[in-house]
């Protein structure tokens, strides 16, 4: 059995020499992702869970107990105290492309999620950007593997890993220094990373929780395709309806809220 931290081909490349190409490039596809390196975070959340008390001492109160309890329910850090299990909803499905990026960044980087970290913020969306820009009808990938996207596009994708994030009013930030893998080319108003698909792992969804505000709590675990269903985490994913309208055609119909370890 694998290292449980260690992906196979799986890294972004940083093509440093071709990070300050033009957008316009022939389009071509690939299938794995190179190298990275960034600087690791030391910070964790965990789930919360709290079950009601069916112990009665009299039949009067037992039976008031059963029947408060008849459907599960389940308290999520910073979620509704009272959650209901549902079926993960259908125009969330293509939410599992952002769980999968968020999932793969932290166990490579060591970086654990955060809205108003730019450092995270990039990286995030590279690996996003990196695995499954290419759904996007307006990427392009050159002959050497560096897929371009312009503005618009790119705030779609970082819109459905952050919910704080009003891509309707609101730039990019910045990229900082220490993020570099992935570029902005000022000239064309696009920006640039390494692409390749994430074929060596998956992400599943499992436990989906309606949590009565809007949000939805899913379980989510990273796992390693050539193995028999070795797990790398587990997460905890809120979502809600995203508010991005910069997009004609959305690919993702959510946002992420939080992404916490399980």
């Amino acid at each position: 059995m694998r290292n449980k931290r260690f992906i196979a081909a799986l890294s972004i490349c940083l093509c440093g020499v071709v990070l300050f190409a033009g957008c316009g490039k022939k389009e071509s596809t690939k299938d794995t992702v190179k190298s990275t390196s960034s600087t690791k975070q030391d910070t964790s959340k965990k789930e919360v869970t709290s079950k009601e008390d069916t112990t009665s001492s009299d039949k009067e109160s037992s039976s008031a107990v059963e029947s408060t309890t008849a459907a599960e329910t389940t308290t999520e850090a910073g979620n509704s105290p009272a959650a209901t299990a549902v079926n993960v909803p259908t125009d969330a499905s293509s939410m599992i492309l952002s769980a999968h990026a968020l999932a793969l960044c932290e166990s490579e980087t060591g970086l654990s999620y955060s809205a108003t970290d730019n450092n995270y913020f990039w990286n995030a969306t590279a690996y996003l950007l990196a695995g499954y820009g290419i759904q996007s009808a307006a990427a392009e990938i050159d002959d050497e593997g560096i897929l371009s996207l312009y503005t618009a596009g790119v705030k779609e994708f970082a819109a459905s890993l952050f919910a704080s994030y009003d891509g309707n009013n609101s730039p990019l930030p910045d990229i900082p220094a220490e993020t570099n893998i992935i570029s902005y080319d000022s000239g064309n108003d696009c920006y640039k990373v390494a692409a390749g698909g994430f074929s060596s792992t998956r992400a599943e969804f499992g436990d989906c929780f309606d949590n009565g505000d809007g949000t939805y709590t899913i379980k989510v675990t990273l796992k390693v395709d050539d193995t028999d269903g070795e797990s790398l985490g587990v997460w905890n994913m809120t979502i809600k309806p995203s508010a991005y309208t910069g997009s004609g055609h959305p690919l993702f119909n959510y946002s992420v809220v939080n992404f916490v370890k399980a």
